[in-house]
């Protein structure tokens, strides 16, 4: 029976008796592992629009170090953002007012009017179609994140292993 395990910390997928992981932007420390590239995922800052009203949007991503910014802390989130702009790249360090593990929770914090976040598109574009996040800096790109597929190199791989691999592969890479 299939089982799935979401932790938002760097896991030894071999010494913790996984088949297969799913890693953003982790570098895989394991040499016994196969890394797939399965695609990256855009990341966007948003806020709901009674935050804007209340605090404004800010024009430049150096505004990001005095409002409320709402942090999501994993392996793969540091504490800067870099943001491109006309072949520049501006690197600021985000007001911190809030953070948590939990990216669901950072979205329903968003949605609230609690502050700005850093969130991948896929998770907010149903929320942005409805107006109930907007788009923050639209001029300036952060850089996408790597979503990877990970599993050990093994001769004997399990077959239903095997087809759940094969079918993200063929899920993600088109």
């Amino acid at each position: 029976m299939p089982e799935g395990t979401i932790v938002d910390r760097h896991v030894d997928l071999v010494s913790e008796g996984f088949d297969i992981g799913l890693l953003l932007s982790q570098q895989v420390s394991h040499n016994t592992l196969v890394k797939r590239p399965l695609t990256r995922l855009k990341r966007i800052v948003c806020a709901a629009p009674q935050y804007v009203e209340r605090r404004g949007a800010p024009a430049h991503p150096h505004d990001l170090a005095s409002p409320t910014c709402l942090a999501f802390h994993a392996d793969f989130a540091g504490e800067y953002l870099s943001f491109e702009h006309d072949h520049t790249r501006v690197t600021v360090r985000p007001n911190k007012s809030a953070s948590s593990n939990n990216i669901g929770l950072i979205r329903r914090w968003t949605m609230s009017g609690m502050g700005i976040a850093v969130l991948s598109d896929f998770l907010v574009e149903p929320d942005l179609a409805d107006g109930r996040l907007l788009t923050l800096l639209p001029d300036y790109r952060l850089e996408a994140l790597e979503m990877n597929i990970a599993y050990p190199s093994r001769r004997h791989f399990p077959r239903k292993v095997r087809l759940f691999v094969d079918h993200l592969i063929e899920h993600f890479v088109r």
